[in-house]
């Protein structure tokens, strides 16, 4: 029943002497009325125990809220000192690859230098080898220009140590030249 029946009836209603007591009448039928009421009276009460139940889930839900609230203030904190973090540790790492593309290019600059050098000293070397051979080669013909006046004179200027060794330079020469072709 809505407000405009209950404004209806309330208008339509006549005081009538009962007994010499006053009643107010509702409509034709008080029975129906008082079984109204009382209908609407449980009906009351259970809007208000209802009530009470909805109240207490949302105070339970608001206490979640709540809870739920903290939670993710912590949580925004937790992600912010963490981006934090991985922001430093982003920096740090552009650190060391720069520091190490800087460590590589010295290195590569090291093995350019490197390089020329080791060529470098490879001619020195190629140098002193030929110098090397020209002098043995020098040294044996030295030995065999001796050896031939020592038997063309009949004495000897050199021992035969000396002789020997210096005629073993001259073959190792010889066989390390051939051995490079």
């Amino acid at each position: 029943m809505n407000i405009e029946e209950i404004k209806a009836r309330a208008e339509a209603a006549a005081v009538h002497e009962y007994d010499g007591i006053t009643d107010l009448i509702y409509g034709r039928d008080v029975k129906a009325l008082i079984a109204e009421m009382e209908q609407l009276t449980g009906m009351y009460s259970d809007a208000e125990e209802t009530n009470e139940k909805l109240i207490c889930r949302a105070e339970k839900a608001e206490s979640e809220v709540e809870r739920l609230t903290d939670q993710h203030q912590c949580d925004v904190h937790n992600i912010a000192a963490m981006q934090t973090t991985l922001n430093q540790q982003a920096k740090n790492c552009e650190k060391l690859l720069s520091d190490d593309k800087q460590h590589i290019t010295a290195l590569e600059n090291d093995k350019i230098n490197a390089d020329m050098n080791l060529e470098n000293l490879t001619a020195e070397v190629e140098g002193l080898n030929t110098i090397n051979a020209t002098l043995k080669k020098a040294l044996g013909l030295a030995c065999n220009c001796i050896e031939k006046q020592e038997r063309e004179s009949g004495s000897e200027y050199i021992s035969e140590e000396i002789k020997d060794y210096f005629m073993k330079q001259v073959q190792q020469t010889h066989e390390t030249q051939e051995a490079e072709k």
